[in-house]
C-alpha cells in the first residue's frame, strides 16, 4: 500500500535495509516510511521534489524502484538504483501511460491492446528507465528530471537481499497508472 505524508504519496518495491535516525512520531514500523520521510523532510528544507530525492536517497541504504506522487503538483516520479530485480519499465500509447516492475507486468496486468505476452521484440514500445535517474511524469508524458547518487549497500545486505528475493528476478505486479493514484486493472 502507498504510504502518504504531507502532499506525498509513495511506494516501493524492494527492501531498505538502513536508515539515519529520525524522530518517529508515527510509530510507523516498515521500510517505505523511511523513505518518504527523508525525501518530505528533505523538500520542506530544499521546496523542491527533484532536489529533495536526491537528498532524500542519501539518508536510506537499499535495492529499490519507487513512485513518488506529488499532489499539489498533480505529477509523479519515477527512480530507482541499479539491480536486475527492481527495475520500472514505462509505456505510453492508447491514451494513458503505464509504468510497471517489468515488461511482463504491464502486458499481464493492463491487458494493453498491440502488447503480447509472446517475445521481448514484438513490444517494443515498453522500455525500461535508467537506473539513478529520475523521471517525471505528468499529462502522461515522461521526462528525465536529474540523476541521484543512492547510498551504497552494504555487501551482506546485498547477499541478503539475493539470497531472500533472487528467486524474483522479475516482479509481476503493477505499481500504478499514468493517470496519478488510480490502480487501473482491464481484464
Amino acid at each position: 500500500s502507498p504510504f502518504e505524508l504531507g502532499d506525498f504519496v509513495f511506494a516501493h518495491n524492494g527492501v531498505l535495509y538502513y536508515s539515519d535516525p529520525f524522530e518517529n512520531k508515527w510509530t510507523i514500523e516498515t521500510d517505505s516510511f523511511w523513505m518518504i520521510y527523508w525525501i518530505w523532510r528533505e523538500y520542506q528544507r530544499l521546496r523542491d521534489v527533484t532536489e529533495a530525492i536526491k537528498a532524500g536517497v542519501s539518508h536510506v541504504s537499499g535495492i529499490y524502484a519507487c513512485w513518488l506522487h506529488k499532489r499539489a503538483e498533480k505529477t509523479t516520479y519515477l527512480f530507482r538504483i541499479k539491480n536486475p530485480i527492481m527495475e520500472t519499465h514505462y509505456w505510453r500509447g492508447e491514451g494513458m501511460a503505464v509504468f510497471g516492475s517489468d515488461l511482463l507486468s504491464i502486458v499481464d496486468s493492463f491487458a494493453v491492446p498491440r502488447l503480447a505476452r509472446r517475445f521481448r521484440f514484438l513490444t517494443p514500445d515498453v522500455k525500461p528507465l535508467r537506473p539513478r535517474t529520475i523521471y517525471k511524469l505528468r499529462r502522461g508524458m515522461l521526462e528525465k528530471d536529474g540523476t541521484f547518487e543512492p547510498r551504497r549497500p552494504r555487501f551482506t545486505d546485498l547477499a541478503d537481499f539475493k539470497w531472500r528475493q533472487g528467486h524474483l528476478f522479475r516482479y509481476h505486479l503493477p505499481m500504478v497508472s499514468g493517470r496519478g493514484l488510480k490502480i487501473e486493472y482491464t481484464r
